[in-house]
């Protein structure tokens, strides 16, 4: 077998392997050549390229690397081992893979467009898309770039010119199945139901019926309220190739089991949900670091009194106002109420109160007890630096309007918030706690530390308690300017209660804020899990919704009743 002859005729037969899909047979053909020649480069390519194609990504690391060392000059092994690392979110081996390519093959498409891709997830926008731009420039054609282009406008937030692209990628290969699901993705989230209708039967006019079709359609069922037929469609097969469609096919299920009060299938299946997303979490998240930095804080600022009266007075442009609660406190309802006054501007889900604590962070030398140890002017141009950030999230930045900055989890930076904006005014959610749970662990979020915390019931109980503690210890130790809304009240009494807050940001009644589902729908993107509930009319079902699974919570309600009676929900 070791003659060439008859590796020739192994080669050909995984050829025809290859071309079926047949992945197994074509392994087993690559292992026999193998055990006779252990470094054959062309078989050890073919089989780290096949275990990156099937997702076996540490194997594929493994094997690419070899070719790699036996020689190091084969742009597609590096290509494909960059491929892999993208995969694995090790970005910085990615690209020293990616450019070994390009070095090697100048013109190597696929390289130039996975470098864009890489740029992209290091949040590198321009880069991103010059890279990738540079492989169509070599091939106007390379209908992979244009889908790549799509993925990088969407990253960014510019939805129009990712679904140019994506459109572009299919008027060039009408069977390229990515930029189809791409558009189906898009849509969905964006609330385009006509089309996403359109996208999912011109799919079905080339690809027939499949899972993925199946489950942006189970998307519009559930909008229009046909949960049984949701759950036909979904319950009776899985998606083997995509986690995150398996996931979201789950999750789909678990929400519509709940919609017709069928409680124990829903947990199931938000359980399962949650496993799923435990099992393919990356492992550089770690739900305990979120945890560590609030216990920090408790630590830190429950020895402290301050009422601000040390405190340099800042004179900005305007004075800032965050938007703050629990994760599914009702702030992204709040958010669109908010955004429909002629007045008002939310900055929705930006982390730029990140940055500034990771500049507050150096200033400390990570002791956050030092913050009134800054002097003025660093505090100055830090606050500067965030209005900076701010105004490049508005089209047309008007300091006679609020702007709001959006983003639930600053409840947990107040303390450092007022240092740097004394006058600064919060809008802080509340929600059942137990509601809050519930909601949290049924949700589907994209996870990091934070939202790590939130795949089992006792995590989540836990991390809501240690948040809620350290608000109670700002509220009792920091003088600073706050409105608590609960969101109960907004569903029960919305007029009065909207009235409340806009006294509280000195602005006049707008009528256009009793609108607001015109503002929902308008909008391009709305960037939270509920983007799919603030189009609807003020509903109640979701209050007092832990009740249907009491007995789900029943390990948990210790922890959470203190917080019940802290907020007079008994």
């Amino acid at each position: 077998m070791a003659d060439n002859d008859n590796f020739k005729e192994i080669f050909d037969e995984i050829n025809k392997n290859l071309s079926s899909r047949n992945f197994v047979s074509a392994e087993a053909n690559l292992n026999k050549i193998l055990e006779v020649d252990p470094n054959n480069i062309k078989a050890l390519f073919l089989l780290g390229s096949i275990f990156l194609e099937i997702k076996e990504f540490d194997r594929s690391k493994k094997i690419l690397k070899k070719v790699i060392d036996l020689d190091p000059n084969i742009a597609n092994a590096n290509s494909n081992l960059g491929v892999v690392y993208i995969n694995l979110r090790e970005f910085d081996f990615a690209k020293k893979y990616i450019l070994k390519a390009i070095e090697i093959n100048p013109k190597h498409l696929d390289a130039y467009n996975y470098l864009g891709l890489i740029y992209s997830e290091l949040g590198q926008f321009e880069k991103a898309l010059s890279s990738t731009k540079k492989a169509l420039e070599l091939n106007e054609s390379y209908f992979q770039g244009y889908n790549n282009l799509g993925l990088i406008y969407k990253k960014f937030n510019f939805f129009t010119e990712a679904e140019f692209n994506f459109k572009q990628a299919i008027t060039i290969n009408s069977k390229f199945t990515q930029s189809y699901y791409n558009l189906m993705e898009l849509y969905e989230k964006s609330n385009e139901n006509k089309k996403l209708e359109n996208i999912i039967r011109d799919f079905e006019k080339i690809f027939n019926k499949n899972s993925i079709s199946t489950l942006y359609e189970g998307h519009i069922l559930y909008k229009k309220e046909f949960f049984l037929d949701v759950i036909e469609n979904l319950k009776s097969f899985i998606i083997k190739n995509d986690n995150k469609l398996e996931i979201d096919r789950v999750n789909l299920l678990a929400k519509s089991y709940d919609k017709i009060d069928d409680i124990e299938n829903a947990f199931l299946h938000f359980e399962k949900t949650n496993i799923l997303n435990l099992n393919s979490k990356n492992k550089e998240i770690d739900k305990n670091n979120f945890l560590i930095k609030i216990n920090n804080r408790i630590n830190v600022f429950k020895k402290i009194k301050d009422d601000n009266s040390l405190v340099a007075e800042t004179n900005y442009d305007y004075k800032p106002v965050f938007m703050i609660g629990f994760p599914r406190s009702g702030t992204t309802l709040l958010d669109t109420i908010l955004r429909s006054h002629q007045m008002i501007e939310v900055i929705e889900e930006k982390h730029m109160m990140e940055k500034l604590i990771n500049s507050l962070n150096r200033l400390t030398n990570n002791s956050i007890e030092k913050i009134h140890n800054i002097d003025d002017q660093h505090i100055k141009q830090l606050g500067k630096n965030y209005f900076k950030e701010l105004h490049s999230y508005s089209k047309n930045f008007d300091t006679s309007k609020v702007y709001i900055d959006k983003l639930p989890f600053n409840i947990i930076y107040i303390a450092e918030i007022i240092r740097v904006f004394p006058n600064a005014k919060f809008i802080i959610s509340i929600r059942h706690p137990c509601d809050c749970v519930l909601s949290c662990y049924m949700q589907n979020f994209n996870l990091n530390d934070s939202m790590s915390n939130f795949l089992n019931l006792n995590d989540a109980a836990n991390i809501y308690n240690v948040v809620m503690n350290l608000l109670k210890i700002y509220k009792k130790n920091f003088v600073f300017n706050f409105k608590e809304i609960k969101y109960e009240n907004i569903i029960s009494n919305f007029n009065f209660e909207i009235k409340n807050v806009l006294d509280f940001l000195d602005l006049p009644w707008d009528d256009k804020v009793i609108e607001y589902q015109k503002t929902a729908i308008s909008r391009e993107r709305i960037f939270t899990p509920s983007y799919d509930q603030v189009i609807k009319p003020l509903y109640s079902q979701s209050i007092a919704r832990w009740e249907k699974y009491k007995n789900k919570l029943s390990k948990v309600y210790p922890i959470l009743e203190p917080w019940i009676k802290e907020f007079n929900y008994e």
